[in-house]
């Protein structure tokens, strides 16, 4: 019945689609958005005994609709939706703030950054070696490249490895409802290890030669008035929930596109100042369970429609030149990646390990695979900074996405149910 009533859905939006909505095209969004909410969410439910995660199962329909099969998105609409990663990003870092608590960090904070430094240093090293080694026959786009080009493609590389997506992360355990010492763990390390990776890009651009006008002072002031905002956020949060308790969920949507807004104009960091308001919200709060609830109500709307765009832009024909050399990075960064855990988990438990920190060396591997849309922001600079070869660079890094999208969710939700802290949805 659900697969009769999702053909009849595709049948009716195809039709209504040729009408093209010349005189109201306001309308073409909105009946775009209910469309995705709705055939995606039966699409999910469909396949839910595949036990994949309802992330992977919106993107897979997102392909399905896009312009390599059925092709009944349309561009011009998918293009202005755009504006919901920003919106995703600031849901994520609510969530993953609001995650985390302050006695759990204070007992782990010696692992957590010792785990994530190791990590970044064991992957970067690797990948920047590979590169200067191997270059052409590894990065065909390079031939030809002098010494110092491949040292500055080697340094971009290196830094690229170790940036994972907290998205996916978030978003695999609010659907599997983990919870338990392994998982604040995990979160901790994935939480920390993108914010030191957005404080290191500086240094990048600085080595590169293209930094501009990123000069420490200015890095450490963005950085300080993130923290503030995102604290300042926490408060209005707190005060408007004791007047707008059964609205919350609205003013949090109208609060998050404000942020935004404000961001761009006060150059303060979207992940940072979020992440700080869901934590402030957690540990100096008493509205931690409303805050969580509500921001998870928005978070189930949001992810069907992120997820589903995600998979209609995806560009497929990338991987055909890519897929040997993509397969070979990941595979690399997977394993230092688990190399640094070993080893900052050994590093502070000269004794008997404990039960999380055992999970966490058997199981945590898969939660480190999904590269982050950092790496796409990132891969555009660079084909801002270097034209020559710019375009076949930003290919690159999108094929890695592109593969880690769909191996990543589906595996760290194996491990997070192997824990026995996750659960499958009946």
């Amino acid at each position: 019945m659900k697969i009769i009533f999702l053909a009849f859905l595709l049948v009716v939006f195809y039709i209504s689609d040729a009408f093209q909505w010349i005189n109201n095209p306001g309308m073409q969004l909105t009946v775009f958005i209910g469309f995705i909410l709705i055939s995606s969410f039966i699409f999910s439910n469909i396949l839910a005994k595949t036990n994949l995660p309802k992330v992977t199962l919106y993107t897979i329909f997102g392909i399905l609709i896009g312009p390599y099969i059925l092709n009944i998105s349309p561009e011009s609409v998918v293009i202005n939706l755009r504006f919901i990663d920003q919106f995703t990003l600031i849901v994520i870092a609510f969530m993953a703030g609001s995650e985390l608590e302050l006695k759990f960090i204070k007992s782990k904070i010696k692992e957590i950054v010792s785990i994530t430094f190791l990590q970044i240093i064991f992957v970067f090293i690797t990948i920047f070696a590979l590169v200067m080694i191997f270059n052409s026959k590894l990065l065909p786009f390079i031939s030809g490249y002098n010494r110092n080009m491949v040292f500055k493609v080697a340094i971009i590389m290196g830094f690229l490895g170790p940036l994972k997506s907290p998205l996916t992360t978030i978003a695999v355990i609010d659907e599997t409802k983990a919870k338990g010492s392994f998982t604040e763990l995990l979160l901790g390390i994935v939480i920390f290890k993108d914010i030191s990776m957005l404080l290191l890009f500086p240094i990048m651009f600085i080595l590169i030669g293209t930094s501009g006008s990123s000069s420490p002072v200015f890095i450490l002031i963005e950085i300080l008035m993130s923290i503030g905002a995102g604290v300042l956020i926490g408060f209005i949060i707190k005060f408007s929930n004791k007047i707008l308790k059964d609205f919350q969920s609205v003013f949090l949507f109208i609060l998050s596109f404000i942020i935004i807004e404000v961001s761009g104009i006060f150059h303060i960091d979207l992940l940072l100042t979020a992440i700080v308001a869901g934590f402030y919200i957690r540990n100096f709060t008493d509205i931690s369970n409303e805050f969580s609830s509500n921001i998870k109500n928005l978070a189930f709307f949001v992810f069907i429609i992120f997820f589903t765009i995600n998979g209609i832009t995806l560009e497929l024909s990338i991987l055909r030149n890519s897929t040997f050399s993509v397969f070979i990075i990941l595979v690399l960064i997977a394993v230092f990646n688990q190399l640094g855990l070993y080893f900052g988990v050994k590093l502070n438990n000269k004794g008997k390990l404990a039960i999380s920190e055992i999970s966490l060396m058997k199981y945590s591997w898969p939660a480190f695979i999904n590269k982050s849309g950092l790496s796409i922001a990132i891969a555009i600079l660079v084909e801002q900074y270097f034209p020559s070869f710019g375009v076949e660079f930003r290919t690159f890094i999108i094929a890695m996405v592109i593969v880690t999208d769909f191996i990543g969710p589906p595996l760290f939700k194996w491990a997070i149910i192997k824990t026995g802290e996750g659960k499958i949805e009946s």
